[in-house]
């Protein structure tokens, strides 16, 4: 499932039906109909419910493993820093320019949008090495 909502969020699905985004509060608070506005608070809900039910159950686990340089643990911690890493690099142009006034260049923009892209572009990789250490270590 989350795999799914990743890849919805990537193709801007999150905003394809209203032209806004649903992951934002001022979305659910607007002028959208309530049918609408319900609707895609159910979904981010089950996402955000998928999110957290791993997170309770595997947290644990994962950091008791990772730090027994356990490999599948190491893969799934480089995912999610990779993640992490990806999300910032994404929001740094528009954040220094909303509050910092900061402002690049449109080249500057395009390198960094392509490095972002680049970056998160490994992450099914990273996924798929997980998935196969995994079942290496089953047989």
């Amino acid at each position: 499932m989350l795999f799914a909502a990743f890849g919805a969020r990537e193709m801007d699905w999150h905003k394809a039906l209203t032209g806004k985004s649903v992951l934002k509060v001022s979305y659910y608070l607007g002028d959208a109909p309530w049918q609408q506005r319900l609707l895609a608070f159910i979904a981010v809900a089950l996402v955000a419910a998928a999110v957290l039910t791993l997170l309770l159950r595997q947290a644990g686990p994962l950091l008791h493993h990772w730090r027994r340089r356990d490999p599948v643990a190491s893969s799934v911690v480089i995912f999610a820093v990779t993640m992490f890493i990806t999300k910032v690099i994404d929001r740094m142009e528009n954040l220094l320019a909303e509050d910092w006034g900061i402002v690049f260049a449109p080249e500057t923009g395009l390198l960094i949008g392509s490095l972002e892209e680049t970056i998160e572009l490994s992450l099914p990789l990273i996924a798929l090495v997980a998935w196969a250490q995994f079942r290496a270590m089953r047989r």
